[in-house]
């Protein structure tokens, strides 16, 4: 029976670990510092880079340096099978396990199985919610332009859902449109349709990839979403496809007071513009607005309230 290790199942963040290209002794001393998520860490994108390119000098040819860098994986291929650690062993998940898939974990069922009985079923809980302007921001999670958040799972598996300003602002919701599973997303093209009344509009996808899970209840159902966007309140589960490239043109951290700021200041400008200027008090919003605005039309507020 394979046992898991407890340090990374304790309330709070497991203790920092060292690095995937620390444990391969690549480099000799680096702590990883974002969870594992190396998709995000510039220390991996510059080994990375610095490795492709001494690994295309070694094919033309050129000798091939002591200390050259090479991938961490390919350092750890050079041992035996049964000595190379699995990732979820470098990640603390687990006691020693061996890597039988030379690190093709997309080709490794205890990689799937692991990710189906402790990823899928986690329920998301932000240690740290960010207020500004009167709404919540949950750290660590990156926030699309358009109001839609994601957060990292594995290398190139997350979560989606809708923020807090989207849903408080343009709420209750009758439904949403969620795609079906194995459905493809599009970074910045639409990927969920908000349903009031007789109204309704786009919610641009934050990443590319291929819907792997769906809450298929919050569908026809939203409400939970608006009482727990971050947690709950999660739509799909995405295998993404090109996570390095787009998640650089999301929000993170301390930007993201300032988008917050900024999407409530545009709502305000649009209450200026229909009831006039001693409408915007330099109060919170309300939750609801359009319903405490009957006048101003729904398409509208949504439209600058979801415009990337």
């Amino acid at each position: 029976m394979l046992s898991l290790s407890t340090s990374n199942h304790k309330a709070g963040s497991p203790p920092p670990r060292p690095c995937y290209w620390a444990q391969a002794q690549v480099v000799k001393h680096k702590m990883c510092t974002r969870d594992f998520q190396c998709q995000s860490c510039p220390f991996d994108r510059a080994l990375r880079k610095q490795a492709a390119i001494n690994a295309a000098q070694t094919t033309k040819g050129e000798p091939r340096l002591k200390d050259r860098i090479e991938t961490w994986q390919d350092k750890l291929r050079k041992r035996p099978v049964l000595q190379r650690p699995c990732i979820h062993t470098m990640r603390g998940d687990i006691t020693f396990r061996p890597c039988t898939e030379n690190y093709m974990c997309a080709e490794c069922d205890f990689h799937q199985y692991f990710q189906d009985i402790y990823c899928v079923h986690t329920v998301l809980s932000p240690i740290d919610l960010l207020e500004c302007r009167g709404f919540h921001i949950p750290q660590g999670y990156y926030l699309h332009p358009g109001h839609a958040w994601v957060k990292l799972e594995s290398e190139d598996t997350v979560r989606i859902g809708l923020d807090e300003f989207a849903l408080k602002i343009l709420g209750p919701l009758d439904s949403i449109d969620i795609p079906v599973l194995g459905k493809r997303l599009d970074q910045d093209q639409p990927g969920f349709i908000l349903h009031r009344g007789e109204h309704s509009i786009a919610v641009l996808a934050p990443v590319s990839g291929v819907i792997t899970d769906v809450q298929t209840e919050l569908g026809e159902n939203p409400a939970p979403a608006s009482t727990d966007p971050y947690g709950q309140g999660w739509l799909v589960r995405v295998k993404a496809s090109d996570l390095r490239r787009e998640l650089p043109r999301l929000i993170l951290g301390v930007e993201s007071a300032d988008f917050m700021g900024q999407s409530v200041n545009r709502v305000f400008s649009l209450i200026e513009e229909e009831y006039g200027p001693l409408a915007a008090d330099g109060g919170d919003l309300a939750p609801d607005l359009a319903g405490q605005l009957p006048e101003m039309s729904w398409e509208r507020l949504a439209g600058v309230v979801l415009r990337p």
